[in-house]
């Protein structure tokens, strides 16, 4: 990871300017605030298939680890303790992404597309789970036309909720709550889908594109 911040602070190539240079510092410094880096620093030192394993662990941990908050009822008694993880979970995931739009430059590309698609449909899912549990332990969502307004939705209407935002269809049968946040968590809840469609979008660009200079060859 050192290497890959001495690559963009230099930038030979002189492919990134000002602010996007300093963006693409930020992103590659944040990784070091999180676990799963040191992991992977110690797995590159192993076997190719070991690396391939300790990264499938990490995305099925944090899967797992959604899937268990969302629905534990041990979560309702310490229910800060469980956003603040939640929370830190799925800005690593944010921030994965960020990087695969932004630092492709920097990483490798991966040698399978399939598997590649496979772990972002994970992290989909992940953040979808992440996003209900914001929803149902910060109590920001209501149904519509409830008189209590103080009510608080299941697991199940939390992560419905989730997914219907996520696939920006809205039904309108729930909506945040008027005390601002859960407008706000709403807003960031989109911007990420928003990051996830333009991460399949640019990987179906670059397939194109793969065909078309492969297609060019035989001509």
């Amino acid at each position: 990871m050192i290497l890959k911040v001495r690559m963009v602070w230099s930038d030979s190539q002189e492919k990134s300017y000002g602010l996007f240079r300093i963006l693409k510092l930020i992103l590659c410094l944040s990784a070091f605030i999180f676990p799963w880096l040191y992991i992977k620093h110690f797995s590159d030192k192993r076997s190719y298939i070991f690396r391939k394993i300790v990264i499938d662990f990490s995305v099925v941990f944090k899967l797992s680890l959604a899937i268990f908050i969302v629905q534990s009822e041990y979560v309702a008694a310490h229910p800060s303790f469980f956003v603040i993880i939640t929370v830190y979970y799925m800005s690593e995931t944010v921030l994965y992404l960020l990087n695969l739009i932004l630092l492709t430059d920097v990483y490798e590309a991966p040698d399978d597309s399939g598997r590649s698609i496979m772990f972002v449909i994970f992290n989909y899912i992940e953040i979808t789970i992440d996003f209900a549990i914001l929803y149902k332990l910060c109590s920001l969502i209501g149904k519509v036309g409830s008189i209590d307004s103080q009510a608080k939705i299941s697991t199940f209407e939390a992560v419905y909720y989730s997914f219907v935002t996520s696939t920006t269809a809205g039904f309108g049968d729930y909506i945040p709550k008027s005390t601002g946040y859960g407008q706000i968590v709403v807003i960031v809840h989109l911007c990420v889908v928003w990051l996830f469609i333009i991460l399949f979008m640019n990987h179906f660009i670059s397939i194109l594109n793969e065909r078309r200079h492969k297609e060019n060859k035989l001509v």
